[in-house]
């Protein structure tokens, strides 16, 4: 039994390493970039501080997900520049306690992104990448905040992921 096991697990390894197949986060950055500089995007919606959560994720992300040296310190030892904007952020009612009263909402973030070499060559841009992430709405209004605050942290993880996978993704 434990020979069998121990052999489809190699044929399923050797078959998914000749067809290609990589787990996330294991691709490389574009046009031979080594190191790069990341710029707290613009934030253009009226919700202080999602720049701030947007770039402490990606630098998170990049970090762990990729070479832990791809991040540059300045622009002088960086091979490119990834910055953007915050388009937007919406937030939509998804359930009600009553008619209205809301009990859940979701927060969606939409970006755009951009690495750019030194040159000012564009070697990689999204136009619109986006995200959501649902939130309770609680009885008080600072509960409220709170968990909005959290889902909109949580929201900029995923797009530090997107982007990143993104990026990285050679197809």
């Amino acid at each position: 039994m434990r020979n069998s096991i121990f052999w489809s697990v190699a044929v399923a390894l050797i078959f998914l390493s000749g067809c290609g197949y990589r787990f996330s986060g294991g691709g490389e950055l574009p046009a031979g970039v080594q190191r790069i500089f990341l710029v707290i995007f613009d934030n253009r919606t009226s919700e202080i501080g999602v720049e701030n959560d947007l770039a402490a994720s990606m630098a998170n992300t990049f970090t762990t997900l990729g070479n832990k040296d791809a991040l540059a310190g300045n622009r002088q030892n960086a091979d490119a520049e990834l910055n953007g904007a915050i388009s937007s952020i919406e937030i939509f009612t998804v359930s009600r306690r009553v008619q209205t009263v809301s009990a859940e909402r979701r927060v969606v973030i939409t970006v755009s992104a951009r690495l750019t070499s030194t040159d000012g060559r564009v070697l990689w841009q999204s136009e619109a990448l986006s995200v959501s992430q649902a939130y309770r709405v609680a009885l008080g209004n600072q509960e409220t905040e709170a968990d909005k605050r959290a889902a909109i942290r949580s929201a900029t993880e995923l797009l530090a992921d997107k982007i990143y996978n993104n990026l990285t993704s050679n197809f």
